[in-house]
């Protein structure tokens, strides 16, 4: 893959792909360890914060340290797959920002984006197209990544069987997310509090 250091010279095309849904976080990693399988090669989370003088600060986990992370406290990943971003620079000093590695194809995990005592929804995201500000005939494609996320989702959905119901007083019909057997589950014996208003 093409690798893009200077962003600033590039924007997304189209909105992307994104895909909502409600999971428990061992469900989701399990999903996560899947992906090694299918694709047979290795993966690792790249998890972002401001330091002390709010620059960004990047750092490297494997994937097998995902749960851990969800536990203090962490809500936003990035999937990177090794064999195809072996040279993505892994920045403490600010120099980069989230649209540097979301420009070069790296899949956008955020779980759980809710308070602290209530679960929201998660979501994957994937930028599959940008394009040259300077000249915009030219185009680049995540097509590999693209291969990625397709089947993240499709895993995702072999497990969200069921539908979460959220209701917006400005809508007609209340918006509506896949969610997982646990969320179901939690949901209805009230031993998991979430955004939900009612799952069927």
């Amino acid at each position: 893959m093409i690798e893009l250091k200077d962003i600033n010279r590039y924007r997304r095309k189209g909105r992307g792909k994104v895909y909502q849904f409600y999971v428990l976080q061992d469900e989701l990693y399990n999903v996560i360890l899947d992906l090694e399988i299918k694709f047979d090669t290795s993966f690792d989370l790249i998890v972002s914060e401001f330091d002390e003088v709010n620059k960004w600060t990047y750092a490297v986990f494997p994937l097998k340290d995902f749960s851990n992370l969800i536990e203090e406290g962490y809500r936003f990943f990035l999937l990177r797959c090794l064999e195809l971003s072996p040279e993505i620079e892994i920045t403490k000093n600010g120099r980069f920002n989230n649209d540097y590695y979301l420009y070069n194809g790296l899949i956008n995990i955020r779980y759980n984006i809710g308070s602290s005592n209530v679960m929201g929804e998660s979501f994957i995201m994937l930028i599959d197209v940008v394009e040259s500000l300077e000249d915009q005939s030219l185009i680049i494609k995540n097509h590999e990544y693209f291969e990625i996320y397709k089947f993240f989702k499709k895993r995702l959905k072999s497990i969200l069987k069921y539908k979460g119901f959220v209701k917006n007083k400005n809508q007609a019909k209340p918006m509506s997310y896949d969610i997982s057997a646990g969320i179901k589950g939690g949901f209805e014996n009230g031993k998991i509090k979430t955004r939900l208003d009612f799952v069927g």
